[in-house]
């Protein structure tokens, strides 16, 4: 299926969101500019990004996913967990730049997965070695950092080179 770009659609925050879930939904890949700082180092503000369709069954951990939180809010944050509670899925998502994790979602919340962002004309794909390998490395301190919250930030210096190990492979 196509992209549709969103970066240019100049709507409310409840109507992009309606409109990203719906083409979404359709198994359209959307693009459009990030906002903030939580995904630092590897995802600016003002980068664009491409989140893709994607069956929820096929959600791994370290995979950024575009996902509705209950305040209806879209956020593209890092899956650290997965656990099965009466027969579903849920998935603990945590933004690379916060201490803690946000909490547990359902599956149904999740509407995309991070494909590939663009930074100063260079795409970076997702799917590459390097790219998974720095997934791993991020989800290993943050797994192993998860009720160490002080020392998370003093050691997260190794995070500032991800976005270049993403383009070595």
């Amino acid at each position: 299926m196509g992209i549709f770009n969103l970066t240019k659609l100049g709507s409310s925050p409840e109507a992009f969101t309606e409109i990203s879930k719906s083409l979404l939904l359709a198994g359209y890949s959307i693009r459009f500019n990030a906002v903030g700082d939580s995904m630092l180092p590897l995802i600016r503000d003002g980068d664009l990004v491409i989140v893709e369709a994607i069956k929820t069954d096929r959600l791994r951990n370290g995979e950024i996913v575009y996902y509705q939180n209950d305040q209806g809010h879209c956020l593209l944050h890092r899956i650290i967990r997965q656990r099965t509670i009466t027969g579903r899925l849920e998935l603990q998502v945590q933004a690379d730049n916060n201490l803690k994790p946000d909490g547990w979602i359902s599956v149904e919340q999740v509407m995309g997965r991070l494909n590939r962002f663009c930074r100063n004309g260079e795409w970076v794909c997702l799917e590459s070695f390097g790219s998974r390998t720095a997934a791993l490395l991020i989800l290993v301190q943050q797994r192993l950092n998860l009720n160490k919250y002080d020392r998370f930030r003093s050691n997260r210096q190794i995070l500032r080179f991800l976005p270049g190990i993403c383009r070595l492979f």
